[in-house]
C-alpha cells in the first residue's frame, strides 16, 4: 500500500507540473507538457516546502503544499468553461506520427522504471547530511540542524533529502524508495525534455531529436574500451566456470573524472535533480527570450526559483548557471552588436539573477554561509572545515588560480585521456552548430565552459574542496552529447553514401558504449554489480526484534526535540563516513548526538574544530556526569549491548533515571531511561 501511495504522490506532482505548465506558462504542446510535468512538479514542490518550512512546522508543510498543489491542479478543470480558460490553445502533438509518439512515451517510461529500480536496489548514502538527515527532517528537524550536533544549523545542500523526507512522511514508504522514485521521475522527464529541446531550439526532426537526447543521456568516454580486459572473464561466465565477483565490469563503467549523464543521475546522491535543473533552466530561459509579455515574466519567475533551488542541490552548478546567464547577453552584444535580442537577454538574465541570489542566500545550504565567510560578514566560529565553513582560517583562500604544475598534480593528464573522445567529437560538432543555430550554440558553449574550466583554473587551500572540484565535469557529457548527437544525426540523414553512414553510426556507438553498458549492467546485476537485491535491509531493525520494539517506542513516545545518549566504542555501524548512531537515526528520526561528524579525508579524521560541546561529550562518555548531561540537553539514555562495560551502572549512580522501556531477545537487551530533572 505504501508503494502505491508513493507512486500516487509522484503522479500528483506530475499532474501539478502539467497543469502549471498548461495554465500558467500557457504551454499546449503535449511533448513539452509531459517533459515539464515531472520536472516542475518535483522541483517546485521541493522549492516551496523548503521556503515555507522556515516559517511553519515542516510536517504540516509537507501535507499543506501537496494539498495546495491538488487544489491548483483541479481548479482549471472545475472552471474550464470560464473565458479565462477558454483562451488557451487546445492540446496538440508536435510529433504527428503515432509510432514516434509511442517511442517517446516508451523511452520515458523505460528510463523512469529502470532508474527507479536501480536506485531502489542501490545502498542508501548514510552520510550525516543525507539519508539519516532525511529521516530526521521527516520527523520535524527543519530548518535542519546537524544531527551530530543539534546546537548548530546544518549547512549543506539538502534539497534532494528534503524531497525524500516529504515522500517518506506523506506516504510512509521506505526511505530508499523515496529517493528512487524522485530520481526515476526526474530521469524520465529529463529524457523527454532533451528531445523537445532539440526539436524546439535546433529545429531537429524527431529522429535527430531522439539521437540528440540519447547521446546527451548516454554519451561517455573511452572507458568503454576497458571491456577488452574483461574478455577472459566473459568467456568463463559463458562456459559456466566463472567463480569470481562482478568487479571486472566496473572498469568500463566508472570514469575517474567524467561519466555519462545516466551515471550521474543514478550514481550521485544529488545528480538527477542537479542535471534536471540545469536543463530546465536552459530550456525555459531560451523559451522566455522568444515569448510574449503574457508569459515572459512567469517564465523568469520560475527560472529564478529553479536557479535558487540549484544552490540547495549543487552550489558549483549554481555558480556555473549564473556565469552562463551573465556571459550570454554580453557575448551576444560583443559578437552581434546592439539588438533587441541582446537587450532582452540582458534584462532577462538580470531579472533571473535578482530573484535567485537573495533566495539562495537565505534559504539554507552552503551558499549563504560561504558568502558571509568569504566577505567576513559574521564572527561566528566555523564548524568542521570539510563542510566548507572555515571561520577560524582567515589566512586561507577558498579558491585561487591554479598553475600548470597544480593541474598536473591534480589530474596527472588522465583527464585529457578520459575526455579525448568527447572533445574530438564536440569541437567540430559545435563548429557546425554555430553555422546553423548560432545563439543556441553560443549559450551551450558558454555553459560547457562554465562547467569545464573551474576544475582546470582553480584550486583551494582546503584539500577536500580541491578534490571535489572535478564534480564540475559531470554536466559536460550532457551538453556535449546533445550537440554531438544533433550534428551526427543530421550528417547521417544528409549523406547518401553508405560507408559514411556506417562510419557515423560506429562512432556514435562507441560514444554511447559506456552509458549503455552502465545501464545494462546496473539493471541486470545490480549497483554495484553482483550486489544483493535489498542492500538497505541492514539499516532497519528486523520485525519482532528488541531493536524494532525499542525504536517503535521511541517514535511513539518522544519528539524530535528529545536527545538520546548512546555510548559505544565505535559509532560507525553504517560505514566509515556514515552518520554516528546512524541505525538509531534511520529507525527513529531522533537525535543521538556525539558532537562530531566523523568525516574521513585520506584516511584521517576530518578537521574537527574543537568545541565545548565535543569536550563535554568526551567527558560524559566516561563519567555520565549529571551536570554535563543537562548542559548538553540530553533527555534519555539508550542502553544496548554495545555500551562500554560498567557505564550503565555509572549513569545510574550519578543520575536520577526512570526506566521507561525494556526489551530483550537472543541478540540484545535494550533499556531506555528518562533523565529526571
Amino acid at each position: 500500500m505504501t508503494f502505491f501511495l508513493a507512486i500516487l504522490f509522484g503522479l500528483t506532482l506530475c499532474f501539478f507540473g502539467w497543469q502549471f505548465s498548461r495554465y500558467t506558462l500557457r504551454e499546449s504542446r503535449i511533448e513539452h507538457l509531459l517533459a515539464l510535468s515531472g520536472l516542475l512538479g518535483i522541483s517546485l514542490y521541493t522549492f516551496v516546502i523548503n521556503v515555507l518550512g522556515h516559517f511553519l512546522p515542516i510536517q504540516l508543510v509537507f501535507f499543506a503544499v501537496i494539498l495546495l498543489f491538488i487544489v491548483y491542479s483541479f481548479f482549471p478543470l472545475i472552471f474550464r468553461r470560464t473565458n479565462f480558460f477558454r483562451q488557451h490553445k487546445p492540446l496538440q502533438w508536435v510529433i504527428q506520427k503515432k509510432g514516434w509518439q509511442w517511442a517517446l512515451l516508451i523511452g520515458c517510461i523505460f528510463i523512469t522504471i529502470s532508474v527507479t529500480l536501480i536506485s531502489y536496489r542501490h545502498q542508501m548514502d548514510g552520510a550525516v547530511y543525507r539519508g539519516p538527515n532525511a529521516v530526521a527532517m521527516a520527523e520535524g528537524n527543519f530548518p535542519p540542524k546537524e544531527i551530530w550536533n543539534p546546537e548548530k544549523p546544518l549547512r549543506y545542500h539538502h534539497a534532494p533529502d528534503l524531497f525524500a523526507s516529504a515522500v517518506l512522511k506523506v506516504t510512509n514508504t521506505p526511505l530508499n524508495f523515496a529517493y528512487a522514485l524522485g530520481r526515476g521521475i526526474l530521469a524520465g522527464c529529463l529524457f523527454l525534455l532533451l528531445v523537445v529541446f532539440a526539436m524546439e531550439f535546433l529545429s531537429a526532426s524527431v529522429f535527430v531529436a531522439f539521437i540528440s537526447a540519447i547521446c546527451a543521456t548516454y554519451g561517455g568516454s573511452i572507458a568503454i574500451f576497458s571491456l577488452a580486459k574483461a574478455l577472459p572473464s566473459f568467456v568463463d561466465i559463458i562456459s559456466g566456470t566463472y567463480t569470481g565477483s562482478y568487479k571486472f565490469v566496473s572498469d568500463a563503467i566508472v570514469g575517474e573524472f567524467t561519466t555519462p549523464a545516466i551515471n550521474t543521475v543514478m550514481g550521485q546522491h544529488w545528480g538527477a535533480m542537479a542535471l534536471v535543473l540545469i536543463t530546465t533552466v536552459v530550456y525555459l530561459y531560451l523559451s522566455a527570450l522568444q515569448e510574449k509579455a503574457q508569459k515572459y515574466y512567469w517564465y523568469l519567475l520560475v527560472i529564478g526559483c529553479l536557479v535558487a533551488l540549484q544552490a540547495l542541490v549543487s552550489e558549483p552548478y549554481f555558480a556555473s548557471l549564473i556565469a552562463a546567464l551573465v556571459g550570454f547577453p554580453i557575448m551576444v552584444r560583443v559578437l552581434y552588436g546592439s539588438s533587441d535580442f541582446a537587450k532582452r537577454a540582458l534584462i532577462s538574465s538580470l531579472i533571473v539573477i535578482s530573484i535567485a541570489l537573495p533566495i539562495a542566500f537565505v534559504q539554507g545550504g552552503l551558499f549563504g554561509t560561504a558568502v558571509t565567510q568569504q566577505f567576513n560578514l559574521t564572527q561566528e566560529n566555523g564548524t568542521e572545515n570539510t563542510i566548507l565553513f572555515t571561520g577560524n582560517d582567515s589566512d586561507k583562500n577558498l579558491f585561487k588560480l591554479s598553475t600548470p604544475s597544480a593541474l598536473s598534480e591534480s589530474y596527472d593528464n588522465r583527464i585529457f585521456k578520459e575526455m579525448a573522445l568527447l572533445f574530438v567529437l564536440f569541437v567540430p560538432a559545435l563548429f557546425f552548430l554555430f553555422r546553423s543555430h548560432a545563439r543556441v550554440a553560443l549559450f551551450l558553449s558558454l555553459l560547457f565552459l562554465a562547467f569545464f574550466l573551474p576544475p582546470i583554473v582553480f584550486v583551494s587551500d582546503y584539500f577536500l574542496i580541491t578534490q571535489l572540484l572535478w564534480r564540475f565535469f559531470f554536466p559536460i557529457n550532457l551538453i556535449g552529447g546533445l550537440v554531438i548527437g544533433y550534428v551526427f544525426a543530421q550528417a547521417y540523414l544528409n549523406t547518401p553514401i553508405l560507408w559514411k553512414k556506417i562510419s557515423l553510426f560506429s562512432i556514435l556507438l562507441i560514444f554511447l558504449g559506456q552509458g549503455f553498458w552502465t545501464h545494462v549492467v546496473w539493471l541486470g546485476v545490480g549497483y554495484p554489480p553482483g550486489s544483493v537485491w535489498d542492500q538497505n535491509a541492514v539499516f532497519f531493525a528486523k520485525p519482532g526484534s528488541a531493536e524494532a520494539a525499542s525504536y517503535a517506542w521511541v517514535r511513539a513516545n518522544t519528539t524530535i526535540q528529545d536527545r538520546f545518549l548512546i555510548l559505544k566504542d565505535t559509532y560507525r555501524q553504517c560505514g566509515i563516513d556514515a552518520a554516528p548512531n546512524c541505525l538509531f537515526v534511520y529507525n527513529t528520526g531522533r537525535f543521538a548526538p556525539i558532537f562530531k561528524h566523523q568525516a574521513v579525508v585520506e584516511g584521517n579524521e576530518g578537521d574537527e574544530i574543537p568545541t565545548k560541546e565535543l569536550a563535554l561529550f568526551d567527558n560524559v562518555s566516561t563519567t555520565c556526569d549529571a551536570d554535563i548531561l543537562a548542559r548538553l540537553n540530553f533527555d534519555y539514555i539508550y542502553v544496548d549491548k554495545l555500551w562500554p562495560k560498567g557505564m550503565e551502572k555509572q549513569c545510574l549512580k550519578n543520575n536520577t533515571l526512570s526506566l521507561e522501556f525494556t526489551s530483550t531477545d537472543d541478540n540484545n537487551n535494550i533499556r531506555i531511561y528518562k533523565i529526571v530533572d
